[in-house]
C-alpha cells in the first residue's frame, strides 16, 4: 500500500472513531438498549482512534526497508532507526521499496566485527552507495574495492563469482593506511 492511501485510510478512521465517541448519547425513547448503544459505540470509536492513529503514524514502506538494512547489515535494525536512513534514501533519488535486481551485499563475520560500536547510518550510507556512482568507489592495488564512509574512513569490499559485493572489512581513517601497507 502507498504512503498517501495508508494515510487517507487512517485519517477517515481517525473521523469515525471521534465521531462515534461524541455521539454516543441514546435516544430517550431506547430505554432498553441506551447503555449498550453507548458501549459498543465508545469501545469501536476508542478502537477506530487507535487504528487510524497508528495508520498516520507508520509507513509500511520503512518494513520493507528495516528487513533490507537487517539483510545488509546482518543484525536487527530498529523501526526508528531505519526510518530516518529510508526517508534521506527517498528525498536522494533511491528507490524507495527493495528492487529485486538489486545485488544482495554479503558480508563477513570481520565486517560485522569491525562495525561495532561505529555510526551504523554512516555505514549504511555508504554501503547503498555502492556501484552506483556516488561515494568515491576506488579499485584498491590488491585488486580488492573500497568505498569512503567518512572522511579517511572505508569499506572494503570484493567481489564474488557472481560479481555480488561482499563487505570485507571497516576500517575508520586511522586503520586505512595500516591496512594498505599490510595487504599491498
Amino acid at each position: 500500500m502507498k504512503k498517501r492511501t495508508v494515510n487517507i485510510l487512517g485519517g477517515i478512521c481517525m473521523l469515525i472513531g471521534a465521531s462515534l465517541i461524541l455521539n454516543s448519547t441514546g435516544i430517550t425513547g431506547f430505554a432498553i438498549l441506551e447503555e449498550l448503544r453507548k458501549q459498543t459505540g465508545s469501545i469501536l470509536g476508542i478502537v477506530l482512534l487507535i487504528v487510524g492513529g497508528l495508520m498516520l503514524a507508520f509507513d509500511p514502506n520503512v518494513k520493507s526497508y528495516r528487513r533490507h538494512l537487517e539483510k545488509m547489515l546482518g543484525r536487527k535494525v530498529d523501526y526508528h532507526e531505519a526510518k530516518p536512513h529510508y526517508e534521506r534514501a527517498r528525498r536522494g533519488g533511491s528507490p524507495q521499496e527493495e528492487d529485486p535486481a538489486d545485488p544482495e551485499y554479503l558480508s563477513t563475520k570481520a565486517f560485522q566485527r569491525s562495525i561495532r560500536g561505529h555510526n551504523m547510518k554512516v555505514i549504511a550510507n555508504a554501503v547503498d552507495k555502492i556501484d552506483t556512482g556516488k561515494g568515491g568507489q576506488h579499485t584498491l592495488s590488491n585488486g580488492e574495492e573500497s568505498i569512503s564512509v567518512t572522511k579517511g574512513g572505508r569499506i572494503i569490499f570484493t567481489r564474488n563469482k557472481d560479481h555480488e559485493p561482499v563487505l570485507k572489512e571497516f576500517l575508520s581513517d586511522h586503520d586505512y593506511d595500516t591496512y594498505m601497507r599490510n595487504n599491498s
